[in-house]
């Protein structure tokens, strides 16, 4: 995935970045932007697991799920099928479902930017991916 104009400038503050952008230095600029700058990716089920476990949500999900009269019965069965299917959680698909139960006290905030944080991996930019997005075809800045 190539990085573009908007997102170089979303960045350009930065001091690291900015030194580089202004000095011409794409290698130096494509270290920075990588690090600046993410993208969604699943996280492994066996982590969902260990971190449900930790912050005690597979416990209560399962509380909720075995009393039939509870309000939250059919969130707390959806969230422990999908569990159950075994395949890596993808925020980007399944979030609402994440964004329900904090909604509705069964995980805290703290634990869901937890689990948030590891939805998402540092993106790999190129010295020519930053020339692409900061100079035109005649060599002039697009910033």
């Amino acid at each position: 995935m190539s990085v573009t104009t908007e997102e170089v400038q979303a960045h350009a503050a930065d001091p690291a970045l900015a030194a580089a952008l202004s000095s011409g230095d794409d290698v130096a600029a494509a270290a920075r932007l990588s690090e600046l700058l993410t993208e969604p990716r699943p996280i492994p089920i066996g982590r969902v697991a260990a971190w449900g476990a930790h912050f005690g949500v597979r416990a209560a999900l399962q509380d909720i799920a075995d009393n039939s009269d509870h309000p939250l019965r059919s969130l707390a069965l959806t969230t422990l099928d999908l569990l159950a299917r075994g395949d890596d959680l993808d925020l980007e698909a399944d979030g609402a479902l994440l964004d329900a139960l904090v909604a509705n006290g069964v995980v805290d905030t703290e634990a869901a930017a937890v689990l948030r944080a590891g939805a998402v991996r540092p993106r790999t930019v190129s010295a020519s991916d930053v020339a692409s997005a900061v100079r035109n075809g005649d060599g002039s800045s697009r910033l």
